[in-house]
């Protein structure tokens, strides 16, 4: 087994040091993000929140991200990405420390998280676009599923661990120590990141074109880009839409459904909840190193579309059962076929997109992502109320496949290697 295993050269890619260091730098942030995440309730609720402020508190994390999105990724083309990362991580540690000392001094109030939070969502809509574009500067075509697979390994790890050591941590030590803790990971990310070096460098004639350019021009060069290339523009408005159903599955309607169904069955609605999350995430990792292992792929289009639509289906199959124990084995499915078809169009992307417009078109894609999110809950969260949360689960199932089904009808969805 463990001979096979390597055969596989799931981690081959590390031997890439400058890629290894990029790793290791991304982990410690992921994590020191899902800490922060994590620890975020407890902040609002230290100065006496409720569910209001912390509602307030997770709208100004993304709110500037869907504004920034469309022209922030004007700027990681522009800039050095390696640092943009290592800056981003040096901002995002200097929020959390301020954090640290409004505690320390007994001086947070609710502004202050607000603020504090908003910007932590402006930086990380500059590091995220240029985390996706830096990879093909590390390493080489028929690495990228490889190294995406790496990537997805540590964020689901950071993931799982991180809120709970952070939910210890803060039992058991405080808030203050958890935050301090926070700091240092963003500060040790900045550090290491500091040290990579890019093997490939955007091609020089289009750097200095690319300067000359207005940032208008290179904004609008981006859209084009998209408009001109049918594959990206059908695959950034279908999962748009797509995410809409995902995301409210997600975050709306799969911990009512939990709550509903599983409440009275021994274990508390929380208990059950915190399982479902543990499976997906699980899946999640299998996924990660399952895709590590591939050297080659089946035509993307049809792979990329096959995934979303299998993971409505598995969406719809869960609908249907009041059993915790296949609740949570279709959980670990569809944990295992979000995070694939994820793998497969950020490989897709960087693989077939110029690297200087990588930054813009990755911005473009988060932005598509984001934009149509607070219309879905909405729309979502008052089926829920005039239905049940069971229909509405069907719905997302149904809604996913039939939007998966869709861009196949496209050759050039069906046509790409």
């Amino acid at each position: 087994m463990l001979k096979k295993f390597s055969k596989a050269k799931l981690f081959n890619t590390l031997s890439n040091r400058s890629f290894f260091k990029f790793w290791l730098g991304q982990s410690v942030s992921v994590f020191g993000s899902s800490m922060y995440q994590a620890a975020l309730p407890f902040l609002v609720f230290y100065i006496n929140g409720g569910a209001a402020e912390l509602s307030l508190a997770n709208t100004f994390y993304i709110a500037p991200q869907i504004i920034v999105l469309l022209f922030g990724g004007v700027f990681t083309d522009r800039w050095n990405r390696k640092y943009t990362l290592v800056i981003s991580d040096l901002i995002k540690s200097g929020v959390v420390f301020t954090i640290c000392l409004l505690l320390f001094f007994d001086q947070l109030n609710v502004l202050h998280i607000y603020a504090l939070t908003a910007s932590l969502g402006m930086v990380s809509t500059f590091s995220r676009p240029t985390t996706r574009g830096i990879i093909p500067q590390l390493v080489e075509k028929r690495q990228l599923v490889n190294a995406n697979s790496l990537r997805a390994i540590s964020r689901q790890v950071s993931q799982m661990l991180a809120p709970v050591v952070g939910g210890f941590l803060i039992t058991a030590v405080g808030l203050f120590i958890v935050f301090g803790i926070t700091t240092f990971t963003f500060f040790f990310s900045a550090l290491f990141l500091s040290t990579i070096h890019l093997y490939k460098k955007i091609n020089e004639s289009s750097e200095k074109e690319s300067k000359r350019q207005s940032y208008w021009k290179d904004l609008l060069e981006g859209f084009k880009t998209v408009q001109t290339t049918n594959w990206l523009l059908i695959g950034i408005v279908v999962s748009s839409i797509i995410n809409i159903f995902i995301a409210s599955f997600d975050v709306i309607a799969l911990p009512i459904y939990i709550k509903d169904t599983f409440s009275s069955s021994g274990i508390s609605g929380a208990e059950a909840y915190g399982f479902t999350l543990s499976s997906m995430a699980i899946g999640a990792l299998l996924s990660a190193f399952w895709m590590g292992r591939q050297e080659k792929l089946p035509p993307r289009g049809i792979l990329y579309y096959s995934l979303i639509g299998a993971t409505g289906l598995s969406i719809l199959f869960l609908a249907l059962t009041s059993s915790l124990l296949i609740t949570l084995f279709f959980t670990t499915i569809i944990g295992f076929l979000m995070t694939t078809f994820i793998i497969v169009w950020e490989s897709l992307l960087q693989d077939l997109v110029d690297n200087e417009k990588l930054g813009r078109i990755t911005s473009l894609d988060m932005f598509g992502g984001l934009v149509l999110l607070p219309v879905g809950y909405w729309i979502f969260g008052l089926l829920i109320e005039t239905t049940n949360v069971s229909k509405v689960i069907q719905i997302t199932g149904l809604g996913i496949i039939i939007m998966s089904i869709l861009p196949l009808l496209f050759k050039s969805i069906r046509d790409l290697k």
